[in-house]
């Protein structure tokens, strides 16, 4: 494939996939064993398409990448292809080929090309975001925030990789791979300082199990209207880390969940929780009567737990309005989480044992979380 077949590749991506942004989600706790099917949240079909012929695409990257390491080149073209395959591996939730990708990037193409050498008219990573800023004619601010900063960019993912990984051991990892890079930086730089906090912040959340650093990651500023500052571009340049970064999200709740279940002898409860738990329908749920005495509390739970953060407004600036479905899916989100720190991982086991924790007062409902 030819520089000229890699920018044709990107435009069709572009074309094709102008509403790619479904498939970058908060991630949500699995759903217990033998959950209803009405609570059960399937993705649509044009969404499973989209993401199989991205899966398509990923494959077919792959092989390509395979190919230039079969004959040892390092150029412009090899960082297009090595780019392209990581930035689709976070779109495609792919983490094997996402690290794959990443580490033979920092083995042996970057220790042997330059900045100088990457392909600065049609940047893969830079086209590839551009479909997801729903603008037909982004401005050039913007796609230079992402340009400016394109190695240590990448740099920040690879970091991120290391935190949000499963492997044994991968937080000793990012700390090998942050002193290598610190090593090899040299000199300070405002870019790759800034990147590198990024990073550092994601570390720290998952180690202290911080859902506040961690919501941090995720806050916006929009108001970027000069080029002085990478900091106040923060919402274009920082597109991919925080994609990646969304597999935090999981990992940090299931900590807050533990922290929350060993700390507190309940917490309030929205009316759907209640509902679900005392088995009534859906479609009897009225969120226009819900206690409102409880309010703060409840939302301070769901701030703990991430259950409110808003992907939309993350990663496009684009604050998504909720539904009445959204208390539902926060408590039923909830509920899965409390559920298997009570160690129930089945839906009738669960709701039996909710149901007797489940208390209401005239101004709140509560879960007992200790007997």
């Amino acid at each position: 494939m030819s520089m000229l077949g890699m920018e044709n590749t990107t435009g069709e991506i572009n074309k094709k996939y102008a509403s790619c942004a479904t498939l970058l989600s908060t991630p949500g706790p699995t759903p217990l064993e033998g959950t209803p099917k009405e609570y059960l949240q399937a993705e649509s079909n044009a969404t499973k398409e989209k993401r199989r012929d991205l899966e398509s695409i990923l494959l077919l990257v792959r092989k390509l990448r395979e190919g230039l390491v079969s004959s040892a080149r390092f150029d412009a073209f090899t960082l297009d292809v090595y780019e392209l395959s990581i930035v689709l591996s976070i779109l495609c939730g792919n983490m094997a080929q996402l690290s794959l990708a990443l580490a033979r990037m920092f083995e042996d193409v970057y220790p042997i090309t330059t900045e100088s050498d990457a392909n600065t008219e049609h940047p893969v990573a830079v086209d590839v975001a551009v479909l997801f800023h729903h603008d037909p004619n982004p401005s050039s601010l913007w796609q230079s925030s992402l340009m400016r900063g394109r190695r240590a960019m990448f740099e920040c993912l690879w970091l991120l990789e290391a935190v949000i990984a499963a492997r044994p051991g991968h937080m000793h990892e990012f700390l090998a791979r942050r002193c290598l890079l610190q090593a090899r930086q040299g000199r300070s730089d405002a870019r790759i300082d800034f990147f590198m906090q990024f990073a550092n912040t994601a570390y720290t959340a998952l180690q202290r199990a911080d859902s506040e650093t961690l919501l941090r990651l995720f806050s916006n500023d929009s108001s970027c209207t000069t080029a002085e500052s990478l900091k106040k571009c923060s919402f274009s340049a920082l597109f991919w880390p925080k994609a990646l970064a969304l597999n935090l999200i999981v990992k940090v709740r299931t900590c807050a969940e533990h922290v929350v279940r060993r700390a507190y002898l309940q917490i309030p409860a929205r009316q759907e929780f209640v509902t679900i738990v005392k088995g009534l329908e859906c479609s009897t749920l009225d969120v226009k009567n819900e206690l409102t005495s409880n309010l703060e509390s409840i939302r301070w739970l769901e701030t703990r737990l991430l259950l409110d953060l808003n992907t939309q407004e993350a990663l496009f600036g684009k604050k998504e309005h909720g539904t009445n479905d959204t208390n539902l899916t926060r408590s039923l989100d909830l509920l899965y989480g409390i559920a298997r720190q009570l160690g129930e991982h089945r839906w009738n086991t669960a709701i039996a044992q909710l149901r007797n924790r489940v208390s209401s007062t005239p101004s709140s409902h509560t879960l007992k979380l200790k007997p």
